[in-house]
């Protein structure tokens, strides 16, 4: 019976060994399920017809974002910009305002203009507002419009 008990040990602890070992590979895997697409979206369902859309750059620590209206007065200009948060939560914008091009409406009522900004965290959420550029102060106070980001899927 001795004899049997010390076969068992050393299998014992091989076992134990080999699932010790393949604890540390399972959790680092767990760590990196967590994968973000670098796109994010979003439209705008007003008057003014506005979308969007954000481009992981080059660059790691940038991201482009592009702004496009389709139905503002023609020749009006548009303000706009981007905040940590959701709509309502009058949050600075994640870069200085000056750095997010207003937008001269065309005839058409359309423009476009970009930014490049930081590169959106994943776990974070994030909202864009269109204002008029003269109450740029308050922009979701009033006259403007919000709507919150979405990361679109990989």
């Amino acid at each position: 019976m001795k004899a049997l008990s010390m076969l068992w040990r050393p299998r014992a602890l091989i076992i134990a060994g080999v699932v010790m070992a393949a604890a540390p590979l399972s959790a680092g895997a767990q760590e990196s399920v967590v994968q973000s697409s670098g796109k994010w979206a979003a439209n705008f369902t007003g008057s003014m017809g506005a979308q969007i859309r954000i481009e992981n750059a080059k660059k790691d620590s940038e991201s482009e974002a592009r702004f496009e209206v389709l139905r503002a007065g023609s020749n009006q200009l548009v303000g706009w910009d981007i905040a940590q948060g959701v709509c309502g939560d009058n949050a600075p914008p994640i870069i200085s305002r000056a750095k997010f091009r207003q937008i001269q409406a065309g005839m058409d009522g359309s423009g476009r203009a970009k930014a490049t900004i930081p590169r959106l965290d994943p776990s974070k959420r994030y909202y864009a507002r269109v204002f008029s550029p003269t109450n740029a102060e308050a922009p979701d106070g009033g006259t403007g419009s919000c709507v919150n980001l979405a990361e679109q899927p990989k």
